[in-house]
C-alpha cells in the first residue's frame, strides 16, 4: 500500500500492476449530448455516507442555458489531433499507476490552463470555427508539457455565454452526471457502505474504472455503462477539470442561478474520481481540487459548449 494525496486527502492505494489494452473496442457514438436547462439539487443530503462535511451542502441550482457536453472524456487521440504532445504519464513514484497510453484512453497529466487552451483549439478547428472562450496571457511552457499562464479572461459576459468550447461549470458537470438522479452514483447507492473499502462495489463495477478493477490505470473510454443521458465515465477513469474555483465551505447559499463557484482562491475543482480514489470519490457530488498548474496523472477533461435557443448538438 502507498498513500496518494489529492485535494488534501490522503488515499491508500494498492498497486496491482499494468492494465492490458482491449483487443477489440466498440465504435464510439456521436460525441456530444444535449442537456436542457433546468433546476436541480446540487450536493449531498445530510447523513448520507461519504458526504463532504463542509463542502457538499445541498443547494437548489438553476441552469438557464441549454448546453452540450462530451459523451466521452477527451482522449489522447483527441488531444494529439491538433499537434499537441501527449502529456499522459505514469506516477514517477509508482509507475504502475496513472495514465495508460492509448489513443482511446483519456488524456491525463493535463494542467487546468492546458485544458482551457485545448478548448480554444477545439473551437478553432470546429466546422465552422467558433470564437474562443478564453484569453490566456503570460503563458510559459509548452502545451502538453506543463503550460502555465499568468491570467485567464473569459471572452464573454459570463462563461455560460461563451460561443466556443469550454470546460463545464461544476454545476453543469454535476447536473449532467446525475442525469436526473439523487443517489450516490447515477446508477444507484453504495451496496455496503458499512465496509466500503474492503471489497468491490457491484454498481461501480458496472459503471466505473475504479480501485478494484482498473489496476490503477486509465482505460479506453466508453467501455462501462453510461448514465441515463448517454454519458460515459462520469464516475472513474480520469478525473475531470471543471471551470470553477474550489470553495472549501461549499457552493454558497442558495438558491443559485448559473453559478461559477467562489471568486477567490488558487485551487480549481476536479470532478468524477479517477482510476484510483476513495470509493466516496465516485459519488456524483464528490469534489476534489488541484492547483491550475498541477500535472497529476489521470487529471483530464471533458468539454462543453452552450447551445443557442433552437440549436442542435454538433455532429463532429
Amino acid at each position: 500500500m502507498r498513500l496518494l494525496l489529492i485535494g488534501g486527502l490522503a488515499i491508500a492505494a494498492a498497486i496491482r500492476g499494468i492494465a492490458s489494452s482491449e483487443d477489440v473496442l466498440p465504435a464510439l457514438k456521436s460525441p456530444w449530448v444535449a442537456i436542457r436547462a433546468a433546476t436541480f439539487l446540487m450536493g449531498t443530503p445530510e447523513g448520507a455516507w461519504g458526504r463532504g462535511r463542509y463542502n457538499e451542502d445541498q443547494v437548489a441550482v438553476t441552469l438557464t442555458h441549454d448546453f452540450e457536453i462530451g459523451r466521452y472524456e477527451v482522449t489522447q487521440d483527441d488531444w494529439t489531433r491538433y499537434g499537441f504532445p501527449n502529456p499522459s504519464s505514469r506516477d514517477p513514484k509508482a509507475p504502475a499507476t496513472g495514465d495508460a497510453l492509448g489513443g482511446r484512453n483519456p488524456v491525463g497529466t493535463v494542467t487546468w490552463f492546458e485544458a482551457l487552451a485545448f478548448a480554444n483549439a477545439r473551437s478553432e478547428h470546429a466546422s465552422p470555427p467558433r470564437p474562443a472562450c478564453f484569453e490566456l496571457s503570460g503563458c510559459t511552457g509548452e502545451m502538453g508539457r506543463g503550460m502555465s499562464c499568468a491570467s485567464v479572461t473569459v471572452r464573454a459576459k459570463s462563461i455560460y455565454e461563451c460561443e466556443g468550447y469550454r470546460l463545464p461549470t461544476e454545476a453543469e458537470w454535476e447536473y449532467a452526471a446525475r442525469a436526473g438522479t439523487q443517489s450516490d452514483f447515477y446508477a444507484g447507492n453504495f451496496a455496503a457502505p458499512a465496509a466500503p473499502l474492503e471489497a468491490p462495489d457491484p454498481i461501480l463495477e458496472r459503471i466505473a474504472w475504479y480501485e478494484f478493477n482498473s489496476d490503477m490505470l486509465s482505460h479506453p473510454v466508453g467501455l462501462k455503462a453510461p448514465n441515463a443521458w448517454g454519458l460515459y465515465d462520469m464516475a472513474g477513469n480520469a478525473f475531470e477539470w471543471v471551470f470553477d474555483r474550489y470553495g472549501a465551505s461549499g457552493f454558497g447559499k442558495g438558491p443559485l442561478v448559473d453559478p461559477t463557484g467562489v471568486t477567490e482562491g488558487q485551487y480549481r475543482v476536479v470532478r468524477g474520481g479517477g482510476a484510483w480514489s476513495p470509493l466516496t470519490g465516485y459519488r456524483s457530488a464528490a469534489r476534489f481540487y488541484g492547483l491550475p498548474t498541477s500535472r497529476i496523472p489521470l487529471f483530464g477533461l471533458r468539454l462543453a459548449r452552450t447551445l443557442r435557443p433552437g440549436e442542435h448538438v454538433d455532429s463532429n
